[in-house]
C-alpha cells in the first residue's frame, strides 16, 4: 500500500488503493453541516463537485471516497469526463467525505499475459484481463480454437422439366457457400453418393437422377 506525497491532510494519510499508481488530482473535501453549524448525521444527499486532473496523466482514472476512517472505496461515485475536467456525483454525503483521483497501473505495458497463447492484454480499472484474440475460445484458462462439429447433410437432385431427349447431367460440383467460391468447394472424396450412381433415370413423365449425397 502506497501513500501519494501529497495526500496529507491535518495528519491523515489517504492510502493509494492496489491496481493503482498514484494520486492526479487535488482531494476535495466534502462536509455536510446543519445551519447551526454542526454535522448532522441524519443528512444523506447528492452532492455534484467539478475535479481538475493532473495533465500528466496517462492510463486510466477512478474516482476514490474516503468517509471517516474508512477507504479508500469508489461506491457512490458517478464521474463523467470533459477533457481534464470531471463532473462527480457523489451519493450517501452524511458528514465528512474526502474524494481523489487514482491512476491506474497498466498492467499491460508490462507485458502481463506474455507467455499466454492466443491472448491479447486488456487494462482495466485497478486490474487487467487476457481475452482470447478472434477465433480461440476459453476454455480451463487456455485459448483454444472450438470444435465444431454436425450431423451429416442428405440431399437429393431432382430434375426439371428441361431435362427431355434423354439428356443427363456430367458433372455435379457441391460447395459449401451459398456464393460458389472456388475455395469452398467440397472434395468429391468427403461426399457419399447413393447406389444409383451419377446416371439420370427416365421414370413416366420426369427425369430423376436418384442422387443421395451425404457429407
Amino acid at each position: 500500500v502506497g501513500v501519494a506525497a501529497d495526500n496529507l491532510e491535518f495528519g491523515r494519510e489517504f492510502p493509494i488503493p492496489e491496481g493503482f499508481s498514484r494520486s492526479v488530482s487535488d482531494i476535495v473535501r466534502v462536509e455536510r453541516f446543519s445551519d447551526a453549524c454542526v454535522f448532522n448525521d441524519n443528512t444523506a444527499e447528492i452532492v455534484e463537485i467539478r475535479v481538475l486532473v493532473s495533465e500528466s496523466a496517462q492510463s486510466l482514472i477512478q474516482f476514490f471516497r474516503y468517509d471517516g476512517e474508512d477507504g479508500p472505496s469508489s461506491s457512490g461515485i458517478v464521474a463523467t469526463e470533459s477533457g481534464r475536467w470531471w463532473t462527480l456525483r457523489v451519493s450517501d454525503v452524511s458528514r465528512v467525505v474526502h474524494i481523489v483521483a487514482m491512476e491506474d497501473i497498466d498492467e499491460c505495458a508490462a507485458h502481463a499475459c506474455t507467455g499466454l497463447d492466443h491472448t491479447v492484454c486488456v487494462n482495466t480499472r485497478g486490474g487487467y484481463r487476457c481475452d482470447c484474440v478472434d477465433g480461440f475460445i476459453s476454455a480451463e484458462d487456455v485459448c483454444t480454437r472450438p470444435e465444431w462439429s454436425c450431423d451429416p447433410v442428405t440431399f437429393s437432385i431432382t430434375n426439371g422439366d428441361q431435362m427431355l431427349h434423354n439428356w443427363r447431367v456430367k458433372e455435379i460440383q457441391v460447395f459449401s457457400s451459398a456464393g460458389c467460391e472456388e475455395e469452398s468447394l467440397i472434395d468429391d472424396s468427403s461426399i457419399t453418393w447413393s447406389d444409383n450412381g451419377h446416371y439420370l433415370h427416365r421414370t413416366v413423365d420426369l427425369l430423376h437422377d436418384g442422387f443421395g449425397a451425404e457429407d
